[in-house]
């Protein structure tokens, strides 16, 4: 009898422990989903565009920079899932509230849409390239403008651009890489397949923008279509400079926002451009950097969407949303789960441990629908 009494006693205060470290787990799970789901993403302080005073006077561009949307492998597809839904998720995400609190006239992505080898196969690519679709064109109906990057259709040092690469980019994007008017700006994206020339009869108030993915002055694109304003990604890092034209070359540049690794410029960027006399004697380029929109880049303190407005009288304001780096609520989350699993199947026996982890995995699944419908 009295053996008995220790027994119950013992299995009474096994479980008063368990039910304590249960209700500690669940607190300090409903803190980090409280602060990675909630609080970071509606703590970023960003400087938003004031009101149109004229919509013909201005056109507004969102800038989405190497979005690398991760490639699903059959071999580790299950082992993947969960990290790639999640990198999805916080694309989507903030590129839904960018858009939303920005109200651009179009959205130009930069490049390397997609990350991982040039090799795989088409069906994986395209899966990929079907998830681009719908977090940044279909989503909305707001005018699209996309280039290709180095991860996308190849290019970079020795890995050369293939006609098979670029024809399964042109079958998932289509259209959207083709010059276009947008009022007083006129876009143009640098790609393999098109051959671009200065347009003619050019108003003096009339912009022209070159997209690419590689900010490189010295490329035919640049020195045949003669732009205003280059936009590119590839570096992860923002910047801007002016370059100046010198016996028909862009020779002398001074740097604005050199580029830096370790700190993303903050605030709202205005410049002129150059007026009628400069352009018609030395004329000069802004070139303007875009950092990667991911936290998958390798540098995820410096990821955040861009946003251009250009004005008729030729002034530009260049703008940079900071986002928050996932990383720290992601390690949170595992170190937590990986407590809570070493302590609940050493103290609890196999049947009960199981359903404690599906309550557990039921409580998460809410808590992520609930974020989703809150965005």
């Amino acid at each position: 009898m009295c053996i008995k009494s220790v027994v119950d006693a013992n299995t009474c205060l096994v479980w008063t422990r368990t039910a304590r470290f249960i209700r500690i787990f669940y607190l300090s799970f409903a803190c980090i989903a409280l602060a990675g789901e909630f609080a970071l993403p509606l703590w970023a302080t960003w400087d938003l565009p004031v009101g149109r005073h004229s919509g013909e006077d201005e056109v507004r561009l969102l800038l989405v920079a190497d979005p690398h949307v991760q490639l699903y492998h059959t071999y580790w597809y299950y082992g993947e899932y969960f990290a790639l839904m999640d990198s999805d998720r916080y694309l989507r995400r903030y590129f839904r509230r960018v858009r939303r609190l920005t109200e651009p006239d179009a959205i130009l992505i930069l490049g390397d849409l997609v990350d991982g080898d040039n090799i795989v196969s088409n069906d994986i690519f395209l899966q990929a390239a079907e998830r681009v679709r719908q977090m940044f064109i279909l989503s909305h109906p707001t005018p699209c403008f996309v280039i290709p990057g180095d991860n996308d259709i190849g290019g970079e040092g020795d890995d050369p651009i293939t006609d098979q690469r670029t024809d399964r980019f042109k079958r998932a994007f289509g259209l959207l890489s083709n010059s276009r008017h947008i009022r007083f700006v006129h876009l143009h994206g640098n790609t393999p397949w098109d051959e671009l020339t200065k347009p003619v009869n050019l108003h003096d108030t009339h912009i022209t923008i070159l997209l690419s993915h590689i900010p490189a002055v010295t490329s035919q694109a640049v020195v045949e279509l003669e732009p205003d304003i280059l936009i590119s990604g590839h570096d992860h890092m923002a910047s801007i400079c002016r370059w100046e034209r010198q016996a028909g070359l862009w020779r002398k540049r001074h740097w604005l926002v050199p580029p830096d690794g370790l700190q993303l410029p903050t605030g709202t960027f205005e410049l002129g451009l150059d007026s009628v006399l400069e352009r018609r004697n030395n004329k000069t380029l802004v070139q303007l950097g875009v950092p990667s929109c991911s936290y998958r880049s390798g540098q995820p303190h410096l990821s955040a969407y861009g946003l251009l407005q250009v004005y008729r009288n030729r002034t530009m304001r260049f703008t940079l949303f900071k986002l928050p780096n996932r990383f720290p609520i992601l390690y949170a989350y595992l170190s937590s789960l990986i407590i809570f699993l070493i302590y609940v199947f050493s103290c609890l026996k196999l049947n009960s441990a199981v359903r404690t982890i599906f309550v557990s995995c039921s409580i998460f699944g809410s808590v992520y629908f609930v974020t989703e419908l809150l965005d």
